[in-house]
């Protein structure tokens, strides 16, 4: 969901002329097009708990299990699905000028390196993949590796 937010962020600062974006960092998120085209996939979810455990594995898992954490975070969880069931993406005349690095789990269920390539066509710049250990919040487990790919990638617009 945060990669789908970024990703219109920078489309809509690039139509609207305000400040280029150097680089954009995305995680876990097919690009708008597939997502638009998979959208029947995730009006089916919305009634189907156990669904939720083919996309965020063992940490969906946990909350199955803990009846009170999965009242507290079940509802959050179908937001995001009834908001990714409407999306539309904007698809603007030019394509972004920035780079893009995807970062994906290497137990990802949903959109593995082969899923992502089409971020690649989200952009004039160059598009690079990089797996972590993990599902698809992997984010959990591997900020300091997330961390130092972000800070080494930087490193490179330093003047």
């Amino acid at each position: 969901m945060g990669a789908l937010l970024a990703y219109e962020s920078a489309v809509r600062m690039d139509i609207h002329d305000q400040q280029q974006l150097r680089h954009l960092f995305l995680s876990g998120c097919l690009p708008p097009i597939q997502l638009y085209q998979e959208q029947a996939n995730y009006k089916r979810l919305f009634d189907d708990p156990e669904q939720y455990v083919i996309i965020g594995g063992k940490h969906t898992e946990i909350l199955l299990q803990n009846r009170q954490l999965f009242d507290l975070f079940f509802p959050v969880i179908q937001a995001d699905f009834a908001i990714l069931s409407d999306y539309r993406p904007v698809m603007p005349e030019n394509k972004l000028k920035c780079n893009i690095s995807m970062f994906f789990g290497s137990d990802e269920n949903i959109c593995g390196e082969k899923e992502l390539c089409g971020w690649s066509e989200m952009t004039e710049g160059q598009a690079s993949y990089q797996m972590f250990h993990g599902d698809h919040l992997f984010l959990l487990e591997q900020s300091i590796s997330i961390t130092e790919a972000v800070t080494r990638t930087l490193k490179c617009y330093r003047r």
